[in-house]
């Protein structure tokens, strides 16, 4: 009588050497568990893996298994993610295949860093020095144009929400007067306040060197218009320079039928970033008659 395999010694040093008895064809052998083992090829694995439901909506603890050296583990989504964008992975050609993605810190109350591409028409580079970088306010190269105000009464004009970041403004008049012979400045403000005293200005007709048809301002920025009947029209521009300096020039008609212009220009060294500015009379004297003024910046 044969021995049952169950009656045989038990191991606890499994090996692929060991021996299993099979039979094929009437005719019985022993294999060993290497044998074995090299039975189970990749094509049957495969056969395997094809057959199994198929579910591409993964959970954060659904488990994958793979291979570590020469050991079997097993994973859990999550696990894998933060594996791959650890601090210290490099990721070879990384693609965001969405038009637009966000980076978020991890640390305290998250903050993400948005990437909008859905305006672009081709592939754009954006090129950095071999240096570390502090980005800048980025500010938009066109306009934000403010509607134009009515100068027909009053003695100022004031424009309180200029963004504290921008580097261009310029103020367009159209047949703006003032009452009498008085003249304007465009007075410039931090902080909600306008500064009246500190400026370097000056304006005139063009081509004349008369006192009388020319002054100097220490309270804004100096605009001639020292006759009731003269009404301006044209541009003031503004530019900011080193830190809070702004650059002003200008270039007005003031009377059409004589074709008189001024031009001038100027200066003033802010305290703080300008957040706003006042358009009014150099000697407070007379008041706005006519006309209109838009202003815009970038």
């Amino acid at each position: 009588m044969g021995i049952r395999i169950d009656e045989l010694n038990p191991t606890s040093t499994p090996s692929t050497d060991h021996k299993i008895a099979a039979m094929k064809d009437g005719q019985t052998v022993y294999l060993l568990v290497a044998q074995i083992l090299g039975l189970i090829d990749n094509a049957t694995v495969q056969a395997a893996i094809a057959a199994a439901m198929s579910d591409n909506s993964f959970d954060d603890t659904d488990e994958a298994v793979y291979l570590s050296g020469s050991t079997v583990k097993r994973g859990t989504i999550s696990g894998l993610i933060s594996s791959i964008f650890k601090t210290a992975r490099t990721i070879a050609n990384a693609q965001f295949a969405s038009a637009s993605f966000k980076l978020f810190n991890a640390a305290g109350t998250p903050r993400a860093l948005m990437f909008n591409t859905t305006a672009l028409t081709a592939d754009r580079a954006l090129t950095l020095p071999d240096a570390s970088v502090t980005i800048p306010p980025i500010i938009q190269s066109g306009w934000t144009e403010i509607a134009p105000v009515a100068t027909t009464s009053g003695s100022a004009i004031d424009w309180p929400s200029i963004p504290a970041n921008v580097t261009d403004i310029e103020l367009w008049f159209n047949g703006v007067s003032v009452s009498g012979t008085d003249s304007l400045v465009l007075q410039l403000g931090t902080g909600g306040t306008q500064t009246t005293s500190g400026y370097v200005s000056g304006s005139g007709l063009a081509g004349s060197n008369s006192g009388s048809f020319r002054i100097a301002a220490t309270n804004g920025l100096a605009l001639f218009t020292n006759t009731a009947t003269y009404a301006a029209t044209g541009r003031l521009s503004l530019h900011r320079t080193n830190g809070n300096t702004w650059i002003s020039d200008h270039s007005m008609l003031l009377d059409p039928s004589a074709g008189t212009t001024i031009c001038g220009g100027g200066s003033i060294a802010l305290g703080g970033p300008l957040d706003n500015i006042r358009l009014t009379r150099q000697t407070g004297a007379q008041t706005f008659d006519a006309g209109s003024v838009q202003v815009r910046y970038r």
